[in-house]
């Protein structure tokens, strides 16, 4: 799998984010957090991109800003930069990335939408695993151009 590293803005323009981004073609499973629990379907998805901040992902499904999403991604690897790898998840190299996202955006694309979200609520270990494995990617891809 081909990771590329997603290049800031023109120096015109300020860049707000402060976390590595990565560009990633990977699964993603989203559904709305609502009541009742269970009522919302999955929708699956691509990533674009990701980050320690949050998710761009495009799918089929329309979102509302605000809308809280229960996020499933898949990132081969990842738990091997978690804290708690050996003690915890031994057997977890499959486990995918599970995060709660608030939309930020979602715009109308040619092939369905394009979803823009910030993480809210990542369990603590999880996003270490997570910064740790998105730092030695995108390490890797520029040690590679």
């Amino acid at each position: 799998m081909k990771v590329t590293i997603k290049r800031g803005r023109p120096e015109t323009q300020l860049e707000r984010r402060t976390s590595p981004r990565i560009v990633r073609g990977s699964d993603i499973e989203t559904s709305r957090i609502e009541y009742p629990m269970g009522s919302s379907s999955v929708v699956t998805g691509r990533m674009s991109n990701l980050s320690s901040g949050g998710v761009q992902f495009s799918c089929q499904q329309e979102y509302a800003p605000d809308t809280l999403l229960q996020m499933s991604m898949t990132l081969p690897g990842w738990t091997r930069h978690h804290p708690g790898f050996i003690r915890v998840y031994e057997n977890s190299i499959g486990r995918p990335f599970t995060a709660v996202g608030r939309v930020l955006r979602c715009d109308r694309t040619a092939e369905g939408f394009s979803v823009a979200t910030k993480f809210v609520n990542v369990d603590p270990d999880d996003l270490q695993g997570l910064s740790k494995y998105l730092q030695k990617t995108c390490a890797t891809a520029q040690d590679q151009n």
